[in-house]
């Protein structure tokens, strides 16, 4: 794994060739709970916080620390978050709370009275091996998608542990990190989300969306509406258990526009004579109909009959849609300001 110390000496060398001037890096030895380094270029001095991950609560605690040790550097002090790579959610995350960042790669946000640095798009270069395990893999996320079913709810963990199907040893682990990085707050040994909004888009940051097994094909629809409407049906008649997620359970939830695309998860792998009753094709390019057997069956928690349609959560839509084609984003946008907003 990439530890933080190797991320100060990249980060002062890009800052070096963007300041166009030397940077020079001051070990913080000795000071409690004070910064990871302190860099030096001219007259402007920088704070900076290092991470080894770019999680969303993770960049929020930086922030929080690099806050706290610029106000005790005194004025004109630079607050600045150092990470391996900086993504969306984490570069919003700097920007809300108006703090400073810049990754392995080069990208950077500074901002200051005094100066102004924007660097985007650089790709990510660093290596990370050993991930650590994550409260988002595909059965731990199971606590996550449950307490955003319903956030107002203050949740006991053996109530947890059995509505998700996984023992309490693993879920009171699980409760502790959500609760180290701010996500879960506690009263009296229930829990609940302390921002749901944070918390999906915690979610976010790590959901592998690839993890899915998809079976990708064409059939002959002049709609995604008919095209649903038929696979109901087919997959009534086949005994099918299914939910739809993307476009034609956001049409329920939230209708947008016209779709294309179709996914639907499938408890269990598409018989052949299922896809012999659609007129499916094998295609990946082109495909209009997804058919996926999850990492995890947690994604039909929350299921709904919606008007005739089984449809999986709206937050599990809402990350599904965020890695599909076509207008899917602007379909998560509508579902996430209709469904998911939490005010």
């Amino acid at each position: 794994m990439i530890l933080e110390r190797d991320i100060l000496e990249p980060a002062r060398l890009h800052l070096e060739q963007l300041l166009k001037r030397p940077v020079k890096a001051k070990a913080a030895r000795g000071q409690h709970d004070g910064p990871d380094a302190i860099f030096h270029a001219g007259d402007l001095v920088f704070v900076v916080e290092a991470r080894a991950s770019n999680r969303l609560a993770v960049i929020r605690q930086a922030c929080e620390q690099a806050r706290r040790c610029a106000t005790a550097g005194g004025p004109g002090t630079i607050a600045l978050v150092a990470v391996p790579f900086m993504g969306p959610t984490g570069r919003q995350a700097c920007a809300e709370a108006d703090i400073s960042f810049i990754d392995a790669a080069g990208n950077a946000r500074i901002e200051t009275p005094a100066l102004l640095v924007h660097v985007q798009g650089r790709p990510n270069t660093s290596s990370v091996r050993g991930r650590p395990s994550s409260v988002f893999a595909p059965r731990s996320s199971r606590v996550t998608r449950l307490v955003l079913l319903d956030p107002e709810r203050w949740w006991q963990q053996k109530d947890l542990a059995a509505e998700a199907g996984i023992g309490r040893g693993t879920v009171s682990k699980i409760v502790a990190r959500l609760r180290g990085n701010g996500l879960l707050e506690a009263n009296n040994g229930l829990v609940r989300p302390s921002d749901p909004s944070l918390l999906l888009d915690a979610w976010k940051d790590e959901y592998d969306f690839s993890r899915h097994r998809i079976v990708a094909g064409h059939v002959d629809a002049r709609s995604g509406e008919e095209l649903a409407d038929r696979f109901a049906q087919a997959a009534r008649q086949h005994s099918v258990e299914y939910g739809f997620t993307g476009f034609p359970a956001a049409d329920r939830l939230a209708p947008f526009a016209g779709f294309r695309l179709v996914a639907a998860y499938l408890r269990r792998p598409p018989q052949e004579m299922l896809l012999q009753s659609l007129g499916f094709h094998n295609e990946d390019k082109g495909a209009n109909l997804w058919l996926m057997i999850p990492d995890d069956d947690g994604v039909f928690a929350g299921s709904k009959d919606i008007a005739g349609r089984p449809c999986v959560s709206a937050v599990q839509t809402y990350l599904d849609l965020l890695n599909m084609p076509e207008r899917a984003k602007e379909t998560a946008d509508q579902l996430r300001k209709v469904c998911l907003s939490w005010r």
